[in-house]
């Protein structure tokens, strides 16, 4: 529109393209059909830039073969030549060998026609529009980077987050579950006495409820992702959640200790996780591996830091029930482990003592988020 508006403006009605040198015509009804024909289809150069191209040139070639006067509408051709190598998706190559042809067509219809623009003219317009084209074609390809690079962040972030939930499920399947199966085991050995047996049914039971407490929170979290509001019940394990680990713990005949220094304060859900988690499943691998052995957590409260440092016996010969009792597995909660503290800016150690115990040591800056 902006384009058939300049055609009849004084200052830039004679400001366009001459290309033919042609003897010169007066306007008539046909020119004016011309100029809206160079003017009305740059409307659709975003929506169907290859119709826009092909209806423009049209005008435009008949344009210049008549001889008329030239207009600013004739700079359309430019525009419409851009719109077409920005945005057309399909068809590129042949887009271009049509174009060439069709403007080596109009050349030689023009020098048919008596035109007196030498062979340089005609080079030099053909350059001009192949610069159109790869403007269009450069903007293209900025955007199509873009575009990609955008894809590649959302990718990333959607395994983040898996990556996130599998650990989350796997600290709370694994830990709840080993605590069920020991308890369960030692159940076994209580026949004699009804009342441990009760006691124990009721801890398992108990063990149980706290998993699809977790697990629920788990969901809501997966449906707050999908667009769905989180239940208001759900919420992260503060640190101090800590001494219902140490409980549970002990129901499940674990000899535990907890070692305070500081005060917890004000944490951040993400590092008041992290402390519940690396509690968790260290505490989730004594059971496995060390059942009835004493175990010792030592958290520290720093300005900076959060230290926790917790550290479990060396199995006993012929406990029961002993590791062989319960899967291993890889080892995937320790590698979670570490993700979770690194991704805080913290740093994780594990490994066994010369006394055969086992040590798991987190520092997480209290400032992580």
């Amino acid at each position: 529109m902006v384009f058939t508006v300049a055609a009849v403006v004084p200052g830039l009605r004679s400001g366009g393209v001459v290309l033919a040198n042609l003897p010169p015509r007066p306007l008539d009804a046909l020119a004016v059909l011309l100029v809206l024909g160079q003017g009305l289809p740059l409307a659709l150069r975003r929506r169907a830039p290859m119709m826009c191209l092909t209806l423009l040139s049209v005008a435009f070639a008949v344009y210049q073969a008549r001889g008329y006067t030239s207009l600013f509408t004739g700079l359309g051709l430019f525009v419409a030549l851009y719109s077409a190598s920005a945005h057309q998706a399909r068809h590129r190559r042949l887009l271009i060998v049509a174009a060439v042809a069709a403007y080596v067509a109009l050349a030689a219809t023009l020098h048919a026609l008596g035109s007196l623009a030498p062979p340089a003219d005609y080079a030099a317009f053909f350059l001009a529009l192949g610069g159109s084209w790869a403007l269009g074609a450069w903007v293209r390809a900025r955007a199509q980077e873009e575009t990609g690079r955008r894809e590649r962040e959302r990718q990333a972030t959607v395994l983040a987050e898996r990556a996130r939930i599998a650990r989350e499920l796997h600290d709370v399947v694994t830990h709840h579950v080993t605590a069920m199966v020991v308890q369960a085991d030692a159940a076994t050995y209580l026949t004699a006495s009804p009342e441990r047996v009760t006691a124990a049914l009721d801890d398992i039971a108990a063990t149980g409820r706290r998993a699809l407490v977790e697990l629920r929170h788990q969901l809501g979290v997966l449906d707050a992702a999908a667009g769905q509001p989180e239940p208001v019940s759900s919420r992260v394990p503060a640190v101090g959640g800590v001494h219902d680990l140490v409980e549970h713990a002990a129901a499940s005949g674990q000899s535990v200790r907890l070692i305070e220094h500081g005060r917890a304060g004000s944490l951040s859900d993400g590092v008041a996780l992290a402390v519940y988690r690396v509690v968790q499943e260290s505490l989730t691998n004594a059971l496995k591996h060390a059942p009835s052995q004493p175990v010792t957590i030592a958290l520290r409260y720093e300005d900076a830091t959060v230290g926790v440092e917790v550290t479990s016996a060396a199995p006993a010969t012929g406990a029961l029930p002993g590791p062989d009792r319960l899967p291993t597995g890889p080892g995937r909660g320790l590698t979670g482990l570490r993700e979770r503290v690194l991704a805080l800016d913290g740093h994780l150690q594990t490994g066994p003592g010369p006394d055969g115990s086992f040590r798991v040591c987190a520092s997480i800056p209290t400032a992580a988020s």
